[in-house]
């Protein structure tokens, strides 16, 4: 890895209509049946009295249905074939609630129950809002996507996600959540899920139509080729609906791979265990790594705390970026390492298989001794094929059109660890034979940020590449940054600044902006985006200014940073993260 290394309100009047076609997966109504049948139960913990539920079918037409005080309906097709999407309205005190379902299979009936995790289920299925599905929907998208195979993969997706965010969904194996019993308002089975993702959606603060645009952003993944589009931070599904702390949106109870930038301690030990676990609890604010191991997160302003023997900051979408001494007990590093401050980055636990990686990355990453930096850019296929590489072998000051062509027959591979780390591994034609360790995280909007260690303790940031977009005149922002010179050792303090733009400059992709910094005074900075690479930043020195290059990574609000050797200034490798 181093070296080349809406909701669309249905307002129709109830007949619904689609083409004819092949279905897959699927099979018309028996010779002789005039009529397809449709039945379940509507609820979202209780069962909602009085909705109103409407069909959209590969093939016929239909009335809309109202379900009973029990939540149950009957909708009658004419003409009707499988598959189909449901939508139920809600009335009363449920006015504005819209839920989704899908019915499959053959024959002239099929249960489908609407709830919130079947509205989870088809923005899973189909990777857009469930109401956009079925305002598009006809008999070839219905046949295509709405198939047995497909609905069983987004259940399995849905139930992962609601697990992961601590709810017992054990009821969901044994009552399927499409055409399973469902008694609504009993707070029993299938209904005591619904009831326990309310409760999850209450505490967490999150709305359903929130948790379902998460899903919907990373239902699809992502494939290789240029990622052009800069998504705003979000957080995964499952952490959406954990606590959250009283202080921090983006700080979750939830479990911690604690990543530290330090000196390793040989082959033996690194890179495989140059990391740590951690347990949070938001509520408390108190991290633990064993039964007798916690430490306490002070609140010191919004997502920034103080530690026994450090800081730690949190990005908008939960990436932790720690400050903290080196433990005398921690066989992770080198002896002289303990007792030293070294930055950390701490994201939270997923787990994510390779194709979930796929895509087109750039890079940032760092030697140590003398602190130097290097960069490009790598495709990932799904099966960990890591090829396409561009810009390794020139300066990050060299633009992509410019860089020198290198060999196509290079190849490695990327490989996942049982403890769910990665190994990025040279390929046969490389001599070094080297191989990093890399550690994944998924933010909500579908990005992937890769953190790349190799053996002897140096990172590499990697994030999907993309076009930077300019921001506007008058934009502010602020960022804290850590930092780490030659020997990784991280600096005492922790940057604030805070930005406004003044002026942009389309022609040459680059803005100026006032930057305050705390304790440092104001000065004016020009930043140039993706100054002749995609998704890189470059500010040039000025009057008490410092030149860097950076590598942006705006799905997470984070960026790697390399400010070289400046003044009589020691070179450094930064985070900054978004405040």
């Amino acid at each position: 890895m181093r070296h080349l290394n809406l909701v669309i309100a249905m307002a129709t009047a109830g007949l619904l209509v689609a083409c004819g076609g092949s279905p897959s997966e699927s099979t018309p109504a028996p010779s002789g049946s005039s009529s397809l049948s449709l039945s379940g139960v509507v609820a979202k913990g209780a069962a909602l009295a009085g909705a109103t539920v409407t069909a959209k079918c590969a093939a016929g037409t239909a009335s809309p249905a109202t379900t009973s005080g029990t939540g149950t309906y009957s909708l009658t097709i004419t003409g009707g074939v499988l598959p189909c999407v449901l939508e139920a309205t809600g009335t009363g005190a449920d006015a504005g609630l819209v839920l989704h379902s899908v019915a499959t299979g053959s024959g002239s009936s099929a249960t489908s129950n609407v709830t919130p995790v079947t509205e989870l289920l088809v923005a899973q299925l189909t990777g857009q809002d469930p109401a956009t599905f079925m305002a598009a929907a006809d008999a070839t998208s219905l046949n295509s996507t709405v198939t047995t195979t497909n609905i069983n993969a987004a259940k399995t997706e849905v139930i992962a996600t609601l697990t992961a965010a601590g709810l017992d969904t054990a009821a969901l194996a044994s009552a399927d959540m499409v055409s399973g019993t469902l008694a609504a308002g009993t707070g029993a089975g299938y209904d005591g899920v619904l009831d326990a993702l309310g409760a999850a959606l209450t505490s967490s603060g999150t709305t359903l139509a929130q948790l379902t645009e998460t899903v919907v952003n990373t239902a699809g993944g992502s494939g290789p080729g240029t990622e052009v589009a800069a998504p705003a931070s979000a957080l995964p599904a499952n952490l959406l609906l954990r606590p959250k702390a009283a202080n921090c949106d983006a700080l979750r109870s939830t479990s911690y791979r604690i990543i530290k930038i330090a000196a390793s301690n040989g082959a033996a030990t690194a890179p495989s265990t140059a990391y740590e676990d951690m347990s949070f609890n938001a509520d408390t604010l108190t991290a633990t790594f064993s039964p007798n191991d916690t430490m306490a997160f002070t609140a010191n302003g919004t997502c920034r705390y103080t530690l026994p023997e450090g800081e730690a900051v949190v990005s908008p979408a939960g990436v932790i970026v720690i400050r903290h001494m080196v433990g005398a007990d921690d066989d992770t590093v080198g002896t002289g390492d303990r007792g030293v401050a070294r930055m950390m980055i701490a994201l939270p636990v997923q787990d994510l298989s390779v194709a979930d990686l796929a895509g087109e990355y750039a890079f940032l990453g760092v030697d140590r001794n003398p602190l130097a930096a290097y960069g490009g850019y790598a495709t990932v296929t799904a099966s960990g094929a890591v090829n396409a590489f561009r810009c390794w072998e020139d300066a990050l000051s060299v633009a992509e059109a410019a860089c020198t062509p290198i060999d196509s027959g290079y190849a490695e591979a990327l490989s996942k660890n049982s403890n769910g780390s990665f190994t990025w591994a040279a390929g046969a034609a490389d001599p070094d034979q080297w191989s990093d360790t890399v550690y994944a995280y998924r933010a909500g909007n579908g990005d992937v940020l890769l953190v790349g260690l190799t053996d002897s303790g140096e990172p590499t940031i990697g994030v999907k590449r993309r076009v930077l977009t300019l921001p506007s005149v008058g934009d502010t922002y602020a960022n804290w940054s850590m930092h780490v010179d030659g020997n990784l050792v991280a600096a005492a303090v922790t940057t604030s600044v805070s930005h406004t733009v003044a002026s942009v400059d389309a022609a040459t992709s680059s803005i100026v902006r006032t930057s305050v910094e705390v304790g440092a005074g104001t000065t004016s900075q020009t930043l140039a985006y993706n100054s002749g690479r995609a998704g890189y930043l470059n500010r040039p020195a000025g009057t008490g200014v410092r030149p860097f290059t950076g590598l942006a990574a705006p799905g997470f609000g984070l960026s790697a940073l390399f400010l070289p050797a400046h003044n009589g200034q020691v070179a450094r490798f930064s985070l900054s993260a978004r405040q």
